[in-house]
């Protein structure tokens, strides 16, 4: 293999946004609780 020629820092394309996380833990937690509501209703 050859040698990377930029750095791990410079070679990056992008850069998450900062409020990604919490996107994801409250979009997780929602859905869960959203199929535990249909759960209950149904059986």
């Amino acid at each position: 293999m050859t040698e990377p020629k930029l750095p791990e820092e410079e070679a990056r394309q992008g850069e998450t946004g900062k409020g990604v996380r919490y996107v994801l833990i409250v979009s997780t937690i929602a859905a869960v609780v959203a199929l535990g509501l249909i759960f209950a209703f149904v059986v």
